[in-house]
């Protein structure tokens, strides 16, 4: 009942959802295909690290937001011109993570 979205972000097949509490990402099989599986994340249960931006080249119409949660890896391709937002997802990230180590 608490919990706040607060980043959506989706791609071709996934969708990810940053709430206030875990990340929700919602894994499609591909492109064509209306299969969905649902997996969450709590914060609570899920160590966030490794949190890294890859930025893209010139020509490269992307960036990459990389980090893991648990023993689980992420890998996120968003569009170039939405750097600034995710900026921001990774700075609350990279909090959430010095907050879990302590």
């Amino acid at each position: 009942d608490q919990e706040k979205i607060h980043f959506l972000i989706k791609s071709k097949k996934d969708e990810y959802c940053f709430t206030n509490l875990a990340l929700v990402h919602v894994d499609g099989d591909s492109a064509v295909s209306s299969k969905r599986t649902i997996r969450r994340y709590d914060y609570a249960q899920y160590p966030i690290g490794f949190v890294t931006i890859e930025t893209a080249g010139t020509i490269d119409m992307d960036v990459e937001l990389k980090f893991a949660m648990g023993d689980r890896a992420f890998s996120i391709d968003v569009r170039k011109d939405h750097l600034e937002a995710l900026k921001d997802i990774y700075k609350a990230l990279t909090s959430i993570g010095h907050i879990q180590g302590k």
